[in-house]
């Protein structure tokens, strides 16, 4: 009888386990009032360990994307080149090997189609956690600087300045994430989580946006400002504070510096873009002023450029409202602050193709009639032109992370790209 009795003492002490249990993650879930405490951070934790497993293992939905998950894996990976140009011009980008479990940062010759050089990520990756060790480390999009350095960081770590061997020449310690861009002045502009803790409507929030400046030679940072203090200082806190439901309103993803005056902007102002609420906005850091913003009709947008002195263009990811799906095709919108009005460029390239990223994705436009295109979701990066053709194509068997296109034009404000590859091929790296 007395083992009766311990059994069904053990099962419902089992089950009673599991009530408190669920409730303290549900608790932790929901940022109740008491999520900080030390129990329930730690019952939550315990409840990612499985989640932690398989996406350290497998990959994740926004971690690793696996061969059978890709629209376009039948293609043969590497680069098909369908117009020959004779250009020189260079990709640089972070791709995902799934036979290593690990990213790998390359540059790729496209003229000569060939790898040029892989940087040696363990290098100035071994001292990192594990989440962002030699394996997790992303390369999010690494900027190629004069000579060969790069910058390079991954999803919400301090950027830092590589040389050619892969030696940490700086680290700056705020936690950046998405783009890194630089202004007139060669300074670092990047979306940031600040570590002060945000509430919303009572709701504290996962992710604290930010915008920060950092000196490109130095590593120092220069200026940094909550992107919820700069709404709320404009009077503009309906914007987040009326328009989405969760703990992630902005995931701002993009600072584009001005870098002349244009007819509606100045040099030194920030176009920022928000994609959570598909929000772009013009920022002045010097008065702390927003000069301009509109919601759409891009939805869930990436990468603001400007294209003349009265024009911006736009990424537009066009995602459904389940986020994860997208309305027939992604997108380049351009707004001309001249006349209010929306236009799309490159439109034959993207329906033809079926150019679609439900999630990040970039853009440059190249001239009036070419453009470079990464649509990450399917591994794939594309030159194209205005009669809807695709010059050339590279292909991945996995993710990509936010590569970037060189040739000598756009390397000017950085220094001279022939020069820097010529370097790079005749390193002395041991």
């Amino acid at each position: 009888m007395k083992k009766i009795y311990l059994f069904f003492f053990l099962i419902s002490l089992y089950f009673a386990s599991l009530v408190i249990f669920g409730s303290l993650v549900r608790h932790a879930a929901f940022k109740g009032p008491f999520s900080d405490n030390i129990i329930i951070k730690l019952s939550d934790s315990m409840s990612k360990i499985p989640s932690n497993l398989k996406t350290y293992i497998f990959g994740g939905d926004l971690a690793i994307q696996k061969k059978d998950r890709l629209n376009i894996s039948l293609k043969k990976k590497g680069l098909k080149i369908f117009i020959n140009e004779n250009l020189e011009e260079y990709i640089l980008v972070s791709k995902y090997f799934l036979d290593e479990n690990s990213f790998k940062l390359q540059l790729i010759d496209v003229l000569n189609n060939s790898i040029i050089y892989t940087w040696p990520q363990k290098r100035f990756t071994s001292t990192l956690s594990e989440s962002s060790g030699p394996g997790r480390y992303t390369f999010e999009h690494s900027m190629l600087l004069d000579g060969g350095d790069i910058l390079t960081t991954t999803g919400g770590e301090p950027i830092m300045k590589i040389d050619i061997c892969g030696n940490k020449i700086w680290e700056n310690d705020m936690n950046t994430h998405h783009s890194i861009e630089i202004d007139k002045d060669k300074n670092i502009w990047a979306p940031i989580y600040l570590n002060e803790k945000k509430k919303l409507h009572g709701q504290t929030l996962q992710y604290h946006d930010g915008i920060g400046k950092i000196d490109i030679n130095t590593g120092t940072t220069l200026f940094q400002k909550s992107l919820y203090d700069i709404l709320i200082e404009n009077n503009l806190f309906d914007l987040m504070g009326n328009s989405y439901m969760g703990e992630d309103p902005l995931h701002l993803n993009d600072i584009e510096p001005v870098l002349e005056d244009g007819n509606f902007w100045k040099e030194d102002d920030l176009f920022l873009s928000l994609r959570n609420i598909s929000l772009v906005l013009l920022y002045r850091p010097s008065t702390n002023k927003i000069i301009w913003y509109k919601f759409g009709p891009w939805r869930h947008q990436h990468d603001v450029d400007i294209i003349d002195k009265n024009k911006i263009a736009i990424f537009n990811n066009n995602t459904q409202l389940g986020i994860k799906s997208v309305n027939r095709n992604s997108e380049i919108l351009v707004y001309d602050f001249d006349n209010s009005r929306v236009g799309n460029i490159f439109d034959k390239l993207f329906v033809k193709h079926k150019i679609k990223t439900y999630y990040e994705g970039l853009f440059e436009k190249i001239d009036d009639k070419s453009i470079y295109v990464e649509e990450q979701e399917n591994g794939r990066i594309i030159k194209g032109n205005m009669d809807g053709n695709i010059i050339w194509e590279y292909i991945w068997d996995a993710q990509i992370k936010w590569s970037r296109f060189y040739n000598n034009n756009n390397f000017k404000k950085v220094g001279n790209l022939s020069e820097t590859v010529k370097n790079i091929k005749n390193n002395k790296c041991s």
